[in-house]
Formats: structure tokens, sequence, C-alpha cells
């Protein structure tokens, strides 16, 4: 009798060693920031203009992100801490902050144009995610996102200033949610937001050489805000006069509503579209579009596979950035600018990522 019995327990405890070789376990941490201005350095945007004279151009964005995630077999959870900023903006408002800024005088005879959208959110997270293994080398992964915020701004700004002998005047409108005022540095309030954003991801291996993917992040988006801080105005600056030195000092006149109101706040969508060819054992090309609210940025990239890790050199020329990057089986690291000093460049993009499995 003894031996059936070891018998059922060698299978049972075979069984109990394949079922734990199947869950596969692995713990990630990530930081990821990429931030772009074409009009102007990065700091020098978030320093408001202050400095060189700025290009033309209308937006600038930044999206940072630090995430910490658990991986089972095809599930994934993950808690995340992200700060957004996207700014749009016709060149002539660009000009207009710009010359105002750094005290320099307006352009007599012209009307200038006033057109921005920001777009501002700092927020923490939960996100829960799977993979469907659709077929052998094609891969769906979605996942969906908790988002919890207490700081944000959400409005527009509208009209046009023309400058004429001696002064200027225009006409602005703005509609402007907020959790801080900014602007017209009313109280600030306490106000919180939670809702909801969507990723999904499409890898396919499509032979032994050539791979592609389709990723999307904040796909669909909605902050819920209930009894948000909000501004409704016209400003009208016709009291104005030129400086001696060409500058201009005015004193407009507001006039408009503030008060609260509920409020749904969505994010811009990501995309990268990309490939991969494998031209020798050693040495890859990848090419890949990336996108951020339909501003397009076309990379290159030429990778060298090595026995324990990837060593990559790629460039970016929406950006006119290049980055290099080294992959490995615990660790991932991506630099890309478009200046080696940091208080010049307007591209910049760090990413890196680690992971345990066991």
């Amino acid at each position: 009798m003894q031996h059936p019995i070891r018998l059922s327990l060698a299978i049972a405890l075979l069984a109990a060693s394949h079922a734990q070789a199947d869950n596969r376990f692995e713990t990630r941490s990530s930081l990821h920031s990429i931030s772009y201005s074409d009009i102007a350095p990065i700091k020098q945007v978030i320093d408001g203009l202050k400095g060189k004279p700025i290009n033309a151009g209308d937006f600038a964005f930044t999206h940072n992100q630090f995430e910490i995630s658990q991986h089972w077999n095809n599930w994934e959870f993950a808690a995340f801490w992200r700060y957004d900023y996207y700014l749009e903006f016709d060149k002539d408002t660009a000009q207009l902050i710009y010359l105002d800024k750094n005290r320099q005088p307006y352009q007599e005879g012209k009307v200038y144009k006033v057109e921005l959208d920001a777009n501002h959110l700092r927020s923490q997270g939960l996100g829960i995610g799977y993979v469907f293994n659709i077929r052998p080398g094609l891969d769906l992964r979605t996942r969906a996102n908790y988002l919890s915020a207490t700081e944000m701004q959400d409005g527009s700004l509208r009209g046009a200033v023309a400058t004429e002998a001696g002064n200027y005047s225009g006409q602005l409108d703005l509609d402007y949610n907020y959790s801080e005022d900014k602007l017209l540095k009313r109280a600030k309030q306490s106000v919180k937001g939670r809702g909801w954003s969507l990723d999904l991801d499409l890898d396919w291996q499509i032979n032994s050489q050539l791979n592609a993917w389709l990723h999307g992040r904040d796909l669909y988006s909605a902050i819920r805000w209930n009894n948000l801080t909000y501004t409704v105005a016209d400003a009208t600056t016709d009291r104005a006069s030129y400086n001696p030195d060409g500058t201009i000092s005015f004193r407009p006149a507001v006039s408009g509503f503030e008060g609260y109101r509920d409020h749904t706040q969505r994010l811009p969508a990501r995309y990268t579209l990309g490939s991969s060819y494998r031209m020798a054992p050693e040495w890859s090309l990848t090419g890949e579009i990336f996108s951020y609210d339909e501003h397009l940025f076309p990379r290159a990239a030429l990778n060298w596979h090595l026995k324990h890790a990837t060593l990559q050199a790629s460039y970016d020329f929406g950006a006119d950035a290049f980055g290099l990057g080294v992959n490995s089986k615990y660790l991932q690291v991506l630099l890309r600018a478009d200046d080696t000093d940091y208080q010049k460049a307007k591209a910049l993009q760090l990413h890196i990522a680690g992971q345990i499995r066991y």
C-alpha cells in the first residue's frame, strides 16, 4: 500500500511544481518623461518665455510618469504618479507673451491674434490590465486607469489686440477652469477630480525577422470635477499707452463671472506606430511615428544586439533630437535630446525602467 501512496504523492508534487512554474511573477518600475516645445527651449517656456527671441510655433507639452507595477501571467496591476501640461497657441499669442515678459516694443499697426488653450493635470492612480493572446505572435494588451487629482487647469483665451500710434486696443474672452487661478489671482480652492483613462497595445511578431506594434495611451479619458472653480470674463484693453522706451503700459477693464460648476477634463491621446526589421543576428532597424494629440514625430533607430544587451542609436526627425539607449533583461534606459545643454533643449526625453522576474 505504500508504493501507490508514494506514487500519488510524487505525482501531486510534480503537478504542484508545474502549476507554480506557470505562475510567472514580474515586478516592474519605470520613469518616463517627454517634453517638447517648438518655440523656445523648455526651460525658457517654464520661465514664462523670458530670454532670447522665440521661434514661430504653436504648441508645447510635457508628460511625466513614475510607475510601479506587478505582473502575474497575463495580468497587470500598477500604481502611478503623473504630471501633464499641454499648451496650444497662435504664433501671435506666443509673440505677445514674449514681448511683454521681456519688455520689448510691440510692432505698430499690427493686429495680434490671440488663441491659447491650456490643459494641465497633476494626478495619481491605479491601473489594471490584461494581455489577450489572440494567436501565436499576436498580443492585445488593454489597461484601464483610475485617476485622482487635486491640481488642474483647463481653459481657453480668445481675441485680438491691435497696436496703433501711442496706444493699442483689443478684446479678449476667457473661459477658464482651474484649481488655482494664476491669471486673475482668485483665492485657491480645495477641489478634487476623479476619472478614467484607457490604454491599448497591439504587438505583432510577423516572422522571425519582422515585428510591428501600435501602442495607445489615454485613448479615452474623462476626469470629472464637481463644483470646480471657474472664470468666464471679457477683458477690454483699450486703456493703454506706449512708454518712452517703446513698451506698453495698460490697465485692462475686466468684467465677467466667477463661480463653481461641474466639468469633464480630457487628456491628449498619445500613439506610437512602429516596426523593427532584423537584418542580421547582430543588427536591426526600427522605424516609428509618435503622435501627441495629432502632432507627429517620425523616428528611426539602429540597434546593435549583443549577448546580454541591445544598444540603440536613434533620431527623432520631428523634434530634431538624437537619442542613445540600452536594453537588457533587467534594465532599459533611453535619453533623447536636441541639445547637449539641457537649458537650450527644446526636446528632451528620458526613460528608465527595470524589472525583476521570479
